[in-house]
């Protein structure tokens, strides 16, 4: 019996057809499904594809509620469930039965990453991302989209690379007597770090390198700790290895100075990383509680 009262039509198949048990993508057989049909099952069980088709001439909201949770939670099931309703009418002496899916299109996103390395080359990488876009009738159609990748953060290697040839020498020999007093190096994409991490896990960096040169100067939070007489100090100490700062800001203790040509440091590299080491013990020693 059909639940729309609106339409009396005697079809057995309303009858009939309770559920469907549908096995996606399985190959046609050219022997009889039964040869090897509980075999083909428990492939498909095992993997996963078998979707089990409740098919019915009318579905209430609470069982798509049910089927939803079911398909979402459930994922330990080795199927999903699809829900179609069947809609009869009947035209004259003719009788008309047209299905409806009722879940929703579901989207799968499948994220494909390559990574292009040469010896003599810069890390390339690239990443796309292809969304699978799927129906409960089996419908499937698929989109790529190009997506934004971070850049790599600059190491010794990467930072040497990229300088102009009068540059590595001298930049090579800074980084070694940084190594040589223990100081981390930290990379961002366009730039490496040199200081000290503290207790409390913050990265404190008293110098960093790029393609243009060394860039000095404490952290604002250390800045303020020293004071402005001990970063006027700094400054005008850090001045007598290469033009860091201009005459004006070496009068007050704010603003940003300019980048130091590593040619410029390569006659003394040695003590130039000497007096930043010791600054770094200065706020350091800032950092420690008060006893």
């Amino acid at each position: 019996m059909l639940s729309n009262p609106l339409v009396k039509v005697d079809l057995p198949i309303a009858h009939a057809i309770v559920a469907d048990l549908h096995v996606r993508n399985a190959p046609l057989l050219a022997a009889p499904l039964a040869d090897d049909f509980e075999d083909a099952l428990e492939n498909h069980l095992r993997r996963g594809e078998v979707l089990l088709l409740v098919v019915t001439d009318s579905i209430r909201i609470g069982v798509e509620r049910v089927t939803d949770w079911l398909n979402g939670q459930g994922s330990s099931l080795p199927f999903t469930f699809g829900l179609v309703e069947l809609r009869f009418y009947a035209l004259g002496n003719q009788r008309l039965v047209i299905p409806r899916a009722v879940l929703k299109t579901q989207e799968v996103s499948r994220h494909v990453v390559t990574v292009d390395i040469h010896p003599s080359a810069e890390v390339n990488i690239t990443a796309n991302v292809t969304d699978d876009f799927q129906s409960a009738t089996g419908g499937k159609r698929q989109e790529s989209r190009p997506i934004k990748v971070a850049s790599i953060p600059l190491t010794k290697g990467t930072l040497l690379q990229v300088l102009r040839p009068e540059d590595r020498d001298a930049a090579s020999q800074l980084i070694e007597q940084l190594e040589i007093l223990k100081f981390e190096p930290q990379g961002t994409p366009a730039t490496l770090k040199f200081g000290f991490t503290s207790d409390d896990g913050e990265f404190h960096s008293l110098v960093a390198l790029d393609k243009s040169g060394a860039w000095v100067g404490p952290l604002k939070k250390d800045a303020e700790r020293l004071g402005p007489d001990a970063i006027l100090a700094f400054r005008n100490g850090v001045n007598q290895f290469a033009p860091f700062y201009r005459e004006d800001q070496l009068k007050r203790p704010i603003g940003f100075g300019r980048a130091g040509k590593y040619r410029k440091l390569e006659e003394s590299v040695a003590a130039f990383a000497a007096f930043l080491d010791a600054y770094r013990t200065k706020i350091i020693e800032q950092l420690e509680p008060a006893e």
